[in-house]
């Protein structure tokens, strides 16, 4: 299928699709799934990629048949295979560019899509419906999959492989945006709430995560304005707080990298906003922004450098807002000077931002 996708006819076709979709296929599936069989279970997920990114555009117009949605639910049972990604199971990790491919494809071809499903308003309105339906699930499944291990003292030995995973999970969101709109910056912010009022710092970290991705891809021109009161209330959450109290109240070690990774993902995400420190909304925020920040730097130098980019980039583009905080700025300023923790280039760089 991978070297020669046209070698089979449609009948053959026919008779692997009721194999994969069929008995057999959600029968191997529990089994796999029963047995914790990682291995076969990736080459089973491999095997339908290859049969199903053949013709996308006939995939997506496939959510307006009803016929089809057992068949998605499958896919949605195979793209969550238990087990912690990378280090166990790689099913989900293999799935997140294909339902990238697919979002993108239902994005960009709906036009092929309409005219397979003949303009039919009925299928049109059932297509948009089920899309919907199915990649916010998709949403939710790498929501779950991309948070830190319960053992984390495990993540050494996979951490770059984890990131880069990560970084698929994020492209995933951004494609699956335009489908979804806003209600998926909606679920993020919402489960950021009750993570906070929850004391779930790895839900937390998650959300944080996945709402730096979708802003960073944002600009004062172009951010609407529900969007920016999502935003507004990350802030509202008085997130900044949550994460310093819990950082520094964090001190046995199997906590330590959780909340480190929560620190550093904090400080991403206040510079994906960047924009909303140049709008109105954003000017109550600035002060516990940059205490923030540089609270980070002094604090511990495993931030000095993302906290000093973020840092810079507020002061460079958001100048003649910060007028009434030079007098901070400056105390702060001869603070780090004097801190022999603090990198030469990174005391140069804030230096620079005054």
């Amino acid at each position: 299928l991978n070297t020669n996708p046209t070698f089979m006819n449609h009948d053959l076709k026919h008779v692997l699709d009721d194999q994969l979709f069929g008995y057999w296929g959600q029968n191997y599936l529990l089994y796999l799934s029963e047995n914790c069989d990682f291995e076969n279970s990736s080459q089973f997920g491999r095997l339908i990629i290859s049969f199903l990114e053949v013709d996308l555009v006939l995939l997506s117009s496939n959510f307006a048949n009803q016929s089809f949605d057992s068949k998605f639910e499958f896919l949605l049972n195979l793209t969550n295979y238990p087990g912690v990604p990378i280090e166990e199971e790689s099913t989900s990790r293999d799935f997140v560019d294909f339902w990238s491919q697919l979002a993108e494809t239902f994005v960009m071809d709906d036009d092929r899509i309409s005219s397979i499903l003949k303009n039919d308003t009925n299928l049109l309105s059932r297509l948009k419906t089920k899309s919907l339906e199915f990649f916010t699930k998709i949403a939710e499944i790498y929501w779950s999959k991309i948070h830190i291990p319960e053992i984390e003292s495990d993540l050494d030995s996979y951490m770059d492989e984890f990131k880069i995973f990560r970084r698929d999970v994020s492209d995933l969101y951004e494609a699956i945006y335009p489908i979804t709109k806003s209600s998926l910056l909606k679920d993020l912010v919402n489960n950021l709430s009750v993570s906070i009022s929850s004391n779930s710092p790895r839900d937390l970290e998650a959300s944080l995560f996945l709402i730096s991705s979708l802003s960073d891809t944002l600009t004062e021109n172009s951010v609407d304005e529900e969007t920016l009161n999502y935003i507004k209330k990350v802030f509202d959450s008085n997130i900044l707080d949550y994460v310093t109290t819990t950082t520094y109240n964090t001190t046995n070690n199997s906590a330590i990298r959780k909340f480190n990774m929560l620190s550093y993902t904090t400080i991403r995400f206040l510079s994906s906003v960047n924009f909303i420190y140049k709008l109105q909304i954003g000017l109550p925020y600035l002060q516990s922004v940059l205490d923030f920040l540089f609270n980070s730097m002094i604090g511990s130098t495993s931030y000095q450098l993302i906290a000093s980019k973020t840092i810079a980039k507020i002061c460079d583009e958001s100048r003649s807002n910060l007028i009434s905080f030079l007098p901070n700025f400056k105390n702060i300023i001869t603070a780090m000077i004097d801190d022999i923790t603090v990198d030469t280039l990174i005391r140069q760089r804030i230096i620079n931002s005054y």
